[in-house]
């Protein structure tokens, strides 16, 4: 009899282990594959700088940024916390660039042609800084009209910080309200230092 319960005790053991361990499994595939989907259809997102993802082969002008250097794509400076990644994007605000120093992608393409809905005006990126200031974004129609920025300032530094944007307010709005073009101004602020910035992984919800 005690072998009896023993050996059963062993099976019900090892049945909840794998049970268990599928579970874990699941799970873990499930959150990768949420991570690594990508979007088919405008905004095209993550833009997260992956060679297989978004952003890294995009078009990335500099504006009002002294000699303008160019945004680069880099190897992630800090792989812990909420940002594991590989590759980020890199700008420098210079000392004697504008307190709007930004970069924006390129009209009719990269991004690609969307408008807002209810389905896509939650916008995170996530930004490592070593400053407190404001990050904002905003988004240019076909024919160059930018709807206003949203500013929202990072809370740490030296190390990833996601932080989001609600852009509910721009549906509807616009001549056409169709939208191509992402501008972003990481460093929104007068400073007395060139301050290098991080970004990545830059996401549409709801």
């Amino acid at each position: 009899m005690k072998i009896l319960i023993s050996s059963l005790l062993v099976v019900f053991l090892s049945m909840s282990m794998i049970s268990c361990s599928e579970s874990n499994d699941s799970i873990d595939a499930e959150n990768k594959n949420t991570e690594d989907v990508l979007s088919e259809m405008p905004p095209y997102y993550p833009i997260n700088f992956e060679a297989d993802g978004y952003g890294a082969t995009w078009t990335w002008s500099v504006f009002e940024n002294g000699n303008n250097p160019a945004v680069e794509i880099v190897d992630n400076p800090s792989k812990t916390g909420v940002n594991t990644s590989n590759k980020v994007a890199k700008i420098t605000a210079l000392q004697v660039g504008s307190p709007y120093v930004g970069c924006e992608t390129k009209h009719g393409s990269d991004i690609g042609s969307f408008t807002f809905d209810e389905t896509n005006t939650t916008v995170k990126i996530m930004v490592y800084k070593s400053v407190i200031s404001d990050v904002g974004i905003k988004f240019s129609e076909s024919n160059g009209e930018a709807q206003p920025e949203i500013k929202v300032s990072n809370t740490k530094i030296n190390e990833w910080e996601e932080l989001t944007f609600d852009f509910s307010g721009s549906i509807g709005k616009g001549i056409s309200g169709i939208i191509d073009q992402i501008i972003i101004f990481p460093d929104y602020q007068s400073r007395n230092a060139d301050h290098v910035v991080y970004f990545d992984h830059i996401t549409f919800g709801n």
